[in-house]
């Protein structure tokens, strides 16, 4: 049963809060919520300091997580320290983490490959990136921080852009910004655009086609 006796320490989170952090510790497990496989989808941080000021080691979308770092570092002592015949291959919103790296403080990899990469949240769905974000109207400096297009002229390796034209959830405006950035910078890069698919490059041809390009894309560059 619950009191509310005189002698009842006072607490001045809101109920919803203390419901949602009960039992959780932002010192464990790197801040994050949802081990033994981390996934950057939720990350605690002790204070609002802290948050706002990026203080933490990981962070969602940026710099990968502890899993891909065990990752890296047991890659990294199996094959040496330039990681020779690895290489890593992920998709939409786990493309942040290939791109960044690949393009940001990381030369370990000799070549990645992003498929439909989101490189700029200005471009991805509104619906779920102004819930965490709010619009970039009332957040330039958040959506200017994660923007990975900014990055591309430190691009570190080979690296594979892919994209459908059709793709409705991550739109193609995304992979033509990064690669007119990197163009920019004369950085070298392999781009695979296909027409008329959308986010999966799901259909047969397209997609016997995409895995034969990425087998390709290997044996040259690891």
């Amino acid at each position: 049963m619950n009191s509310s006796g005189a002698d009842e320490p006072s607490n001045p989170q809101q109920t919803e809060t203390r419901l949602v952090t009960a039992g959780r510790d932002a010192t464990t497990q790197k801040g994050f919520v949802n081990p033994a496989v981390f996934h950057g989808s939720t990350v605690l941080y002790p204070t609002a300091e802290d948050l706002h000021a990026h203080r933490g080691e990981f962070q969602y979308g940026r710099h990968g997580t502890p899993t891909t770092r065990a990752l890296q570092e047991a890659l990294m002592a199996l094959e040496g320290p330039q990681c020779a015949g690895v290489g890593i291959a992920p998709s939409g919103l786990s493309a942040i983490t290939t791109t960044l790296l690949a393009v940001t403080r990381s030369s370990e990899w000799k070549a990645a490959i992003a498929v439909a990469p989101v490189t700029d949240r200005a471009y991805y769905d509104t619906k779920y990136v102004e819930t965490f974000m709010k619009t970039p109207e009332e957040n330039p400096e958040g959506y200017e921080y994660v923007s990975l297009v900014k990055r591309a002229k430190d691009l570190h390796g080979r690296l594979l852009l892919v994209h459908g034209t059709y793709d409705d959830n991550v739109h193609p405006q995304n992979t033509w910004h990064f690669a007119d950035e990197l163009v920019k910078a004369g950085k070298p890069f392999d781009m695979m655009i296909y027409p008329m698919r959308k986010h999966g490059i799901e259909d047969r041809a397209a997609r016997r086609h995409l895995f034969n390009k990425m087998l390709e894309f290997w044996k040259l560059y690891l």
